[in-house]
C-alpha cells in the first residue's frame, strides 16, 4: 500500500514538473537552432551519430559507467553527493568544453570547432540516453513514476550545465537567454494550466 501511495505521489509530483522539464529543454533547443548554421549542424551531427551507433552498433554502457565511476573518484570528498552528480553531471562534455575553453584562449579552436562541437552532441546524447536507461532499469515500479520523475529533474540539470558550459565556449549561446526563456516559458505554462483548472471560463 505504502509502495503504492509512494509511485502515485511520484508521478503527481513528475506532472507537477513537467512544465519546468519541457521549458527547458524548448529553450536549451531553440538555443542551438539559433547558433550559426555550421554550428549548428555539427552539434546534431554528434547527436545524429550516437544515435546510429547507440541504435545498430554499441551501447556505450561501460563508457557511460566509466565516467560516472571517474566522476564519483573526483567527488569522493561529496560523500552520496557524488552518486547524485553522476547521474547529473555529464564528465565528458566537461572534459570537452575544459579543451574547447583552452583552445580559445590560445586562439586555435576554429580549425578544431567542428571536431569538437560534433564531439559535444554526441557526448550530450550518450549522456541523457544512457542516464534515462540506468534510470528505467533501476525502477521496478509498474507506473515508473521514479524512472519519470527522477529523469526529469536529472534532465532539467543536465541541460542547465549544459547552457552554462556551452555559454563559457560558443559566443552565440546566450546563457542569459536561455535563463530568460526558460523562466519565462515555465511561467507561461503553469499560468495557463492554472487558469484551465481554477478560473472560470478560463
Amino acid at each position: 500500500m505504502k509502495q503504492g501511495l509512494g509511485q502515485i505521489l511520484k508521478f503527481v509530483a513528475f506532472l507537477f514538473a513537467l512544465p519546468l522539464i519541457v521549458a527547458v529543454a524548448l529553450a536549451f533547443q531553440n538555443q542551438i537552432l539559433g547558433l550559426p548554421v555550421p554550428k549548428e549542424q555539427w552539434f546534431f551531427w554528434g547527436v545524429i551519430a550516437f544515435t546510429v551507433i547507440y541504435l545498430f552498433l554499441y551501447n556505450f554502457k561501460e563508457v557511460h559507467v566509466f565516467g560516472q565511476g571517474l566522476l564519483s573518484k573526483i567527488l569522493q570528498f561529496a560523500g552520496s553527493v557524488a552518486s547524485v552528480a553522476a547521474l547529473v553531471v555529464p564528465i565528458y562534455t566537461i572534459i570537452l568544453c575544459l579543451v574547447y575553453f583552452i583552445l580559445n584562449m590560445t586562439g586555435a579552436s576554429a580549425q578544431y570547432e567542428w571536431i569538437l562541437l560534433t564531439l559535444v552532441g554526441f557526448s550530450v546524447a550518450l549522456h541523457i540516453v544512457l542516464t534515462a536507461r540506468q534510470l528505467y532499469e533501476e525502477d521496478s515500479g509498474s507506473l515508473k513514476a521514479q524512472y519519470f520523475f527522477g529523469f526529469g529533474l536529472a534532465l532539467v540539470m543536465h541541460l542547465l550545465i549544459m547552457a552554462v558550459l556551452l555559454g563559457l565556449v560558443v559566443p552565440e549561446f546566450s546563457l542569459a537567454e536561455f535563463l530568460k526563456a526558460s523562466t519565462h516559458q515555465t511561467g507561461s505554462y503553469y499560468h495557463a494550466i492554472y487558469t484551465a483548472l481554477f478560473v472560470p471560463g478560463g
